[in-house]
């Protein structure tokens, strides 16, 4: 699997403070052994990075994730933009080959009550899948993920998955997103291509429109618990 070498993956904050019997673990996707039919990363050229999901000697994912680990429960709480969907697939797939569950949840930024109760039900053997906040107090037996990605290619990303209708799954979404790009004038860059966006919206000084298509996601906001304050983004 390729992505520009300015994506990451980030192993967030893990929790854990005791050890769980390695009975009460099970074996993550990361420990399956390559075989004929596993998924292989593309080869490394041309400024591109290699992302390989089996263990890594190297990678602080693939022990912390080992058998006997203390973790028997993860959640990926995603980064739009990031390749969140592509790792979804994957889990998909690898949930079938390695037998574990995985709960894709469609009910995004759930508030952190409702965020606290979900992950406190998850079964064992369970990757829980979501664009939601961190909880740093989870349970300690709760591993987190995260990708993440230059900032200014997932600005561009976002910008213009606002306006498709195609990858929005909805003609009317995009619409009325175009829509409100035109009722806004110069700062809402109608029909402008992202560069041409920036420097419109510099030029007329439209920080009030900043947070408005996805142009601002700021990717830290999924690393930090909100408790009070709600985070909005376009799905």
């Amino acid at each position: 699997m390729r992505w520009s070498s300015s994506l990451a993956l980030g192993a967030l904050a893990y929790l854990g403070r005791s050890t769980v019997a390695a009975a009460d673990s099970f074996q993550w996707p990361w420990e399956s052994p390559p075989d004929a039919n596993a998924l292989q990363p593309a080869p490394s050229n041309n400024g591109t990075v290699d992302f390989n999901l089996h263990r890594s000697d190297n990678l602080g994912v693939g022990n912390m994730l080992m058998q006997g680990s203390e973790f028997t429960r993860l959640v990926y709480n995603r980064v739009p933009k990031t390749g969140s969907t592509t790792m979804k697939e994957l889990f998909d797939r690898l949930a079938k080959r390695n037998n574990f569950q995985v709960h894709n949840d469609e009910e995004f930024l759930p508030d952190i009550r409702r965020l606290r109760s979900k992950i406190r039900a998850l079964p064992k053997r369970t990757i829980y899948v979501n664009h939601c906040q961190f909880w740093p107090d989870a349970p300690s037996d709760v591993g987190w993920i995260n990708m993440v990605r230059e900032p200014i290619d997932l600005a561009a990303s976002s910008y213009y998955y606002s306006v498709d209708a195609e990858a929005r799954h909805s003609e009317k979404a995009a619409l009325d997103a175009l829509a409100e790009r035109k009722a806004f004038g110069h700062c809402g860059c109608y029909k402008l291509e992202f560069d041409a966006c920036v420097r419109e919206r510099a030029k007329h000084n439209c920080s009030d429109f900043a947070g408005r298509d996805g142009l601002m996601v700021h990717e830290t906001d999924f690393f930090c618990e909100h408790r009070h304050a709600e985070v909005s983004l376009i799905f």
